[in-house]
């Protein structure tokens, strides 16, 4: 009856020990004699290997084996059956002559010679020569084999170490012995390095600012800014701006080729370069404040019709300018041109939105008497130039900073420039209202315009 303890010892020599000895085999490494015999008591069940049959010795070594067992369990050697006594076969022929006779006869019947059976020896058994016990174990080629393997593993592993492990440290510390030694070979090289970082923070684009040592730089981004202000001085828009930045804190910002754009409710009313290098924006906690100039070409709307607390105020770096920056005027820093396509499309805009934002003060003059200021179409030849967008918006921004009245409307709005057939027109107004044309016609000249310039006009 097989045992807990049988089934165990089979799993382990079916899933050890005879993978091991597999790998032996196809090597070599052990006997063909081994072999046969591991193979044999394998295939055995295990009641058979263990039940405790009769026993007898291996002829080779010794060792007590069973009767069914065919191979030594010690040494491997074949059984070998012990020698039987050869089997007694009685004579059939007379040994005289060689007449047949038979086990009764004593005497020959062919020849008389008398017929003398001695008992027939026994053969003893011959003992028979046991086969020379085969080295077991492995030969000194499967010794040096697997030494070959143990010694790569090593080296493998040994090489991994290495490669992931100390050449890393070996990189760090020939890293910081070389900036060591690079410290020590000029010790002047330290102050030259903060010297060139302090002089290229000045002409950083981003505006860097010396925060007590001069190896050490602040950077101050770009800030955030809101309009607090607008103004007139002469046809110039004075914008007050107010800036914010957490990075730039108590130092300044310098940066060169920024946009400021202004916007109210959707559309751009100034727009111009500046280049704060050379006025820096000086920070104090985190804020700051400046004035900027926008000249006639710059914002497209007059000043006392941008809503500041709806307006909203964009800085965008790297701008390229189209010209030089206007001069500074009464403190505020004057910027440059933006592109010229630019000046032309904003000022398309604004004329349309000057239109509809006349129309209501315009109709006033129905019954009343007002000037004419000027009358131009696009692309109109007069006064040495092609008239664009850009020269017609600005000449309407010169006249209202010169009379905060003037209205700007469309001719072909109105039935006194559709009865003389002038309906193609953009056409400047003074905004003065006077009770009749004569009175009209002598506020022209009082006012510095020749009856060229200026005339008297009711729109009904």
């Amino acid at each position: 009856m097989r045992t807990e303890h049988d089934n165990s010892f089979r799993k382990w020599v079916v899933l050890f020990l005879y993978p091991m000895l597999a790998i032996l085999f196809r090597r070599r490494y052990i006997s063909t004699d081994m072999r046969e015999a591991v193979l044999y008591w394998h295939r055995q069940p295990v009641d058979n290997r263990m039940k405790g049959d009769a026993m007898m010795p291996c002829q080779s070594c010794g060792a007590p084996m069973g009767e069914q067992d065919k191979f030594c369990m010690r040494c491997g050697a074949a059984r070998q059956e012990p020698a039987r006594p050869a089997a007694t076969n009685p004579s059939t022929v007379c040994p005289a002559c060689g007449a047949a006779i038979d086990d009764s006869m004593r005497f020959c019947m062919h020849c008389g010679a008398e017929l003398f059976r001695p008992a027939a020896p026994v053969a003893s058994a011959v003992p028979v020569e046991p086969e020379p016990q085969r080295k077991r174990g492995m030969t000194k080629g499967a010794v040096a084999a697997i030494a070959a393997v143990v010694v790569a593993v090593i080296a493998i592993a040994a090489f991994g170490v290495w490669w992931f492990v100390l050449r890393d440290d070996a990189s760090a510390q020939s890293g910081t012995a070389g900036t060591s030694l690079s410290g020590k070979s000029s010790e002047s090289s330290d102050s030259n390095d903060a010297e060139d970082t302090a002089d290229s923070g000045d002409a950083d684009a981003r505006g860097h600012a010396s925060a007590g040592d001069e190896s050490r730089t602040v950077v101050c981004t770009v800030p955030d800014a809101s309009l607090s202000d607008v103004r007139l001085r002469g046809t110039l828009l004075i914008a007050s701006v107010d800036f914010e930045s957490e990075s730039c804190g108590d130092s300044s910002y310098s940066a060169a080729g920024v946009q400021v754009t202004i916007q109210d409710d959707g559309n751009v009313v100034a727009a111009a370069i500046y280049d704060f290098g050379d006025d820096p924006l000086e920070f104090d906690d985190g804020t700051a404040q400046a004035d900027l100039a926008f000249t006639t070409v710059q914002y497209w709307r007059p000043y006392d019709q941008i809503d500041v607390s709806d307006a909203s105020v964009e800085l965008t770096e790297g701008a390229t300018a189209s010209g030089a920056s206007a001069a500074a005027a009464e403190g505020a820093l004057g910027g440059a041109n933006i592109a010229d396509a630019d000046i032309e499309r904003y000022a398309q805009l604004a004329m349309s939105w000057q239109l509809d934002h006349d129309t209501t003060a315009a109709n006033a003059f129905y019954s009343t008497f007002t000037t004419q200021l000027s009358s131009k179409q696009y692309g109109m030849q007069v006064e040495g130039k092609t008239w664009k967008y850009r020269d017609i918006y600005e000449q309407f921004l010169q006249r209202r900073a010169k009379h905060p009245n003037a209205l700007f409307i469309w001719s072909g709005d109105y039935p006194t420039y559709q009865e003389n057939g002038t309906t193609d027109f953009y056409v400047i107004l003074s905004g003065e209202g006077f009770g009749s044309a004569a009175d009209a016609t002598a506020w022209c000249p009082a006012n510095g315009y020749s009856t060229d310039d200026c005339i008297a006009v009711n729109l009904q």
